[in-house]
């Protein structure tokens, strides 16, 4: 029998809600970050990450377009689709749940 790994099963659980993300959203959900303080960054809310930067990070458009998916389902993000310039944008739960895990992101 073949022993199947895979990268994403390190799971962080949120505190605030208690959501579970992969890796991979916290990198995309780190890469929005504008700000080193959440209060600043509910107030703003500027974004650093669009669709590029999310393929870069995914290793692929099929992959970044799974994790992004799984973050809109979850109500962190909204649908960069919608945006002029595909930018990814985090709700106010996505930045408390990026605050949250700020101490998983090494």
């Amino acid at each position: 029998m073949q022993e199947t790994t895979n990268t994403n099963t390190n799971i962080a659980q949120v505190q605030e809600g208690n959501i579970s993300l992969t890796n991979l959203e916290i990198d995309i959900l780190f890469a929005c970050l504008n700000y080193d303080n959440i209060q600043s960054q509910l107030s703003d809310n500027y974004s650093n990450c669009d669709l590029k930067d999310a393929h870069k990070i995914c290793g692929g458009k099929h992959q970044a377009a799974g994790v992004i998916g799984s973050l809109c389902k979850k109500g962190l993000i909204y649908d960069p689709m919608q945006e002029e310039n595909k930018i990814i944008f985090m709700t106010e739960e996505g930045v408390r749940a990026i605050f949250a895990n700020l101490p998983n992101k090494s």
